[in-house]
């Protein structure tokens, strides 16, 4: 029996909520499972996405640096680097070595 507060007993009975059936808990979690891979998925995207942005304002730091520093004549200018990135995902790098100026070699 349940105690009022008073001292006193209520005479009512507190139920217990009826657990969920074992269906209804497989469900919840697989609910939640497909919540997590959503989830996971737009983490994932972001990461892509910041990592890429990360890269190329590292990239345009060390541009900015090396200009600086020839403006304030810390260090003679450097030839221009033409660096090719692949529009892919791929695990390999590539090195491409051109000759802008083929002719002042010969």
């Amino acid at each position: 029996m349940a105690n009022n507060g008073n001292g006193k007993d209520s005479g009512k009975v507190i139920k217990f909520p009826k657990s969920p059936s074992v269906k209804q808990r497989i469900e919840m979690k697989e609910q939640r499972l497909r919540e997590l891979e959503t989830e996971n998925g737009y983490i994932n995207s972001d990461i892509a996405h910041l990592t890429k942005v990360h890269s190329s304002n590292l990239e345009e730091y060390g541009k900015l640096v090396k200009e600086l520093s020839t403006l304030w004549k810390i260090a003679e200018p450097e030839e221009e680097v033409v660096e090719f990135e692949a529009d892919f995902d791929s695990d390999f790098d590539f090195d491409f070595d051109f000759d802008f100026n083929p002719e002042e070699d010969k």
